[in-house]
């Protein structure tokens, strides 16, 4: 054994060029594969990301009541030990922010045009730690310290509108008590995220001003709460944390009812789940390329020396010592194919995390897709994929040097030596 590894570790590096090709087939597909998964499994959490940051929160808290007549946003729930949640969810692990929103049933006016919105009262300090939504004000500026007519809309509910920063709207809704009222505010800034429900619906007014036109009466109906999402951790990982965050919460207040993203956006995760399986045939056809080319050129490498095969044969080397020594080459080439795609595949992730990848060019013609996600792209680690990887270049290697090797050991010495 030792001697034929010997032989078939000579061939491989008498003929650098070929092993060179071979191998950089090899690190080619693995690395592309691995590039592509990142980048697909980078979107889907971009996506989540800004429904987190910009819509949903990691977690929320409803009180018992708000909870069963939720989708109907009524006024006159709110949480009764919300101060009491808030302080115990600060003092939690991975936590980093709690605010409130209230969501409500409205109707903006301006001029003859009017449109339905379903609007968003909040803290103007506290919303800060938990959404971004102040981050994407692209004109005008956030709430000021006395925002009593001051309202944020979207961009493109601005522009269905015919409004502008500076111009006034009106917006109508049923207060707590189920009374009429209508107050006229100054659109103060206008948002431009990389969520369309934002930019087509987005309507946010502060609790100064919504306690005297909705009477709130100082009551929250839900908590929002965001959990930290470290740089390059995984969905899976992440939704574990807040398994946890939820569990806490469960345990010491068993009174409310606490949701994640994902308990309240299925359908959402169950289209990137969708949209994983068209990338999943993607990269499939990506390995599916590199695996013929690495079979096309072990096949050569074989051929091309099954004359010398027939000199070994005449030397009495036996067929299967001769179909070993190929075994050998395909797996010594597979390893350092793989060791290369796994390389370069590693450094690209690191940029794939840290950096990311700018499509903002491209991200502009689609700004109003169904899609949340946003122009930069973030990639993901994922063990699993370096291993499959590296486990695949090996493999297909061996394979591919399987077939021709198993002929030309069963081939004739002379039969060998007239071989062309």
């Amino acid at each position: 054994m030792g001697a034929i590894f010997k032989i078939a570790f000579r061939n491989i590096m008498r003929n650098k060029r070929r092993t060179f090709l071979t191998a950089i087939i090899i690190s080619v597909g693995l690395f592309v594969y691995i590039w592509f998964d990142s980048l697909i499994t980078g979107i889907d959490r971009s996506a989540i990301e800004n429904m987190i940051n910009l819509t949903e929160s990691s977690l929320k808290v409803y009180s018992p009541d708000y909870d069963k007549d939720k989708n109907a946003f009524p006024l006159k729930y709110g949480i009764t030990n919300f101060s009491k949640i808030e302080s115990f969810l600060l003092n939690t692990k991975d936590v980093t922010g709690v605010t409130s929103r209230t969501s409500f049933l409205g109707e903006l006016l301006s001029g003859p045009k009017a449109l339905h919105v379903i609007g968003n009262v909040i803290d103007p300090i506290k919303d800060k730690t938990v959404f971004t939504t102040a981050q994407f004000i692209r004109k005008g500026r956030y709430f000021s310290t006395n925002s009593t007519t001051e309202i944020l809309l979207g961009k493109k509910l601005a522009d269905d509108l015919n409004l502008n920063v500076g111009d006034a709207v009106t917006l109508r809704s049923m207060t707590k008590f189920e009374a009429n009222n209508a107050v006229d505010f100054e659109v103060v800034g206008l948002i431009n995220s990389s969520h369309p429900a934002v930019n087509e619906g987005g309507a946010y007014i502060t609790y100064q001003a919504a306690e005297p036109f909705l009477d709130l009466g100082g009551i929250y109906p839900e908590a929002d709460i965001h959990v930290n999402w470290e740089k390059g951790e995984s969905v899976q990982s992440y939704l574990k944390k807040l398994q946890v965050v939820k569990d806490k919460i469960k345990q010491r207040f068993p009174e409310v009812a606490s949701y994640t993203f994902n308990d309240l956006s299925g359908g959402f995760l169950a289209l990137l789940k969708q949209k994983g399986t068209s990338g999943a045939i993607m990269t499939f056809l990506i390995l599916l390329i590199a695996a013929i080319g690495i079979v096309n050129s072990v096949l050569m490498s074989v051929y091309e020396r099954i004359r010398e095969v027939g000199v070994l044969k005449a030397m009495g080397i036996k067929p299967g010592e001769i179909m070993r020594m190929f075994m050998y080459e395909g797996v010594l080439i597979g390893f350092i194919g793989s060791t290369i795609g796994i390389i370069l595949g590693f450094l690209t992730n690191i940029l794939m995390v840290n950096v990311g990848m700018d499509m903002t060019g491209y991200m502009k013609g689609i700004s109003s897709s169904s899609m949340p996600v946003s122009a930069v792209f973030y990639g993901q680690w994922n063990p699993g994929t370096f291993i499959g990887m590296f486990v695949f270049g090996m493999i297909i290697s061996v394979l591919a040097a399987y077939v021709p090797s198993r002929k030309a050991a069963l081939m004739h010495a002379t039969e060998c030596l007239h071989f062309v």
